[in-house]
């Protein structure tokens, strides 16, 4: 298993920097974003709803289709057949997208009107529609490269991805004023560079072979996914329509500004972990240590998740600040921690997912997200026309929860895995009381302050430690981690041994 344990974390940190480009592109874009000179606070409002958008939009377009490959693709049944599965998965995708983008000339006025109640952002529509038709190839590119455990291929076009859509961006939207219409161009400009980079990927990944019966059961497998990933956006982004609807585009704004402040730890941090440790999982399905493997992953997982929140949740006065170029905006970090906390039980439902994804259990997912999101939808409509982005952060939080319990208890079900359920809950109520704290201490001097929260971070480890979260082997191998690494005198000689 520790050998498992090393491959995942060599290939999280290779994921973790393509992933973590994309969220310094979006950290340094936050400042001009918020500057009122190129987006007015409506129009970041209207950039939060455009987002949600497309996303609901690639969710509908992609069929699951990835989850689908995923699942089929290293099949001992279909082995020396993924060329042709691959081509007949893209070619059956861009019939759909094409088809989609053709629509979009004809309904994006209907669009407009829906979403702002006027027609002025029909042709930024059109552009949101072209990016997430784009989105989509990419997508299921990305998705090969990881099954293919390709962590540096992923990277490196990733990271030339965003090089280009963020010089564009900053072209179209500062020296040409192009507002939210300029960011989604830059989209566009930045996934057509990508596909290029990967054409000769693409020519080795592919044979000009329909494989009709097995897209076949790629669809109907994935069928019921499309719900659920419907009614995954539905719990992650309905809140922003909500919201819209019952107060204004100005509170949208900050409720998706400190949200993208909050999903910085689940885009750098969960994503790359999940993209190194996914293929693991279908792999290891037949290995006698699978179990175990699949219960340390939770539990090293959620620590390190948890760390990360703390962290978040402790200086998101700071942060905020800092990235908000408007102080309109600086109200957003009394609403990070309930994000993060939702963010942290949406990673703990996703890692519940394993036994049920094994077993096939597609339909049961369906069921249980659908309902969720129903459940999520009544919230959000009791909460937020009182308590306007505070609703809409608590009406997330309380549903992921549930969403976790429920995937637990019948993940547990059908595919028993010893979880170390007891040690997860320790780690979060941990975090949750340290959070508090900085609610108390924000008016002190900032030297203060950020003392008083440092030290609160470097503790939350070895609070852990009476509470028993350890075991004597890891404490062990913690003590022999620090041995080797405390001279730094000696750190390229322990490289060259790994």
């Amino acid at each position: 298993m520790l050998r498992n344990i090393k491959a995942a974390t060599r290939d999280s940190i290779i994921y973790g920097f393509g992933n973590l480009s994309v969220k310094l592109v979006g950290f340094i874009l936050i400042p001009i974003f918020t500057n009122v000179k190129y987006l007015s606070f409506e129009d970041f409002g209207v950039m939060a709803l455009l987002e949600s958008t497309s996303l609901l939009m690639t969710a509908i377009l992609s069929l699951s289709l990835s989850q689908g490959i995923t699942r089929w693709y290293w099949d001992e049944h279909y082995k020396g057949r993924q060329k042709g599965m691959v081509y007949s998965m893209l070619a059956f995708l861009f019939l759909i997208g094409a088809a989609f983008f053709a629509l979009s000339f004809t309904f994006a006025s209907f669009l407009s009107e829906l979403l702002f109640s006027t027609d002025k952002y029909s042709g930024v529509i059109i552009t949101v529609v072209g990016a997430s038709v784009l989105q989509v190839f990419i997508t299921m590119l990305q998705t090969i490269m990881k099954l293919q455990q390709k962590p540096i291929l992923f990277t490196t076009t990733n990271i030339l991805r965003l090089i280009f859509t963020f010089v564009i961006t900053i072209y179209l939207v500062v020296y040409r004023l192009q507002s939210v219409q300029g960011i989604y161009m830059a989209q566009i400009i930045g996934n057509i560079v990508f596909l290029i980079i990967c054409l000769r990927y693409i020519k080795n990944i592919v044979e000009i072979k329909f494989e009709g019966q097995i897209l076949k059961e790629m669809v109907i497998y994935s069928s019921p996914l499309v719900l659920a990933s419907i009614s995954g956006f539905l719990i992650s982004f309905q809140d922003r329509y909500i919201l819209e609807h019952y107060s204004d585009l100005a509170k949208v704004g900050i409720y998706s500004f400190a949200y993208r402040i909050a999903n910085t730890i689940k885009f750098f941090l969960v994503s790359s972990v999940q993209m190194a440790v996914s293929p693991m999982i279908y792999q290891m399905m037949g290995d006698d240590n699978r179990l175990r493997f699949y219960s340390k992953y939770m539990t090293y997982f959620a620590f390190i998740v948890a760390g990360c929140t703390l962290g978040l949740n402790l200086f998101s006065y700071e942060v905020v600040k800092v990235m908000g170029n408007n102080p309109n905006y600086w109200v957003a970090y009394t609403v990070i921690p309930i994000i993060t906390f939702s963010l942290l039980f949406d990673m703990l439902k996703d890692t519940s997912l394993t036994g049920l994804q094994i077993m096939k259990k597609t339909k049961l997912i369906s069921v249980i997200v659908l309902s969720i999101a129903l459940f999520n939808l009544g919230l959000s409509f009791l909460f937020i026309p009182k308590w306007h982005y505070y609703g809409a952060a608590v009406a997330t939080l309380i549903s992921e929860i549930l969403f976790f319990g429920l995937i637990y208890i019948y993940a547990q079900r059908y595919y028993k895995i010893p979880y170390e359920l007891v040690k997860v809950l320790k780690l979060i109520a941990v975090v949750a009381i340290l959070s508090i704290i900085p609610f108390f201490i924000n008016d002190l001097p900032l030297y203060l302050r950020l003392t008083i929260k440092s030290l609160l971070l470097v503790s939350f480890p070895f609070i852990l430690v009476p509470l028993k979260f350890y075991e004597p082997i890891e404490i062990q191998r913690l003590k022999e981690v620090y041995q080797k690494w405390k001279n730094p005198l000696k750190w390229k000689q322990n490289l060259k041994k790994q």
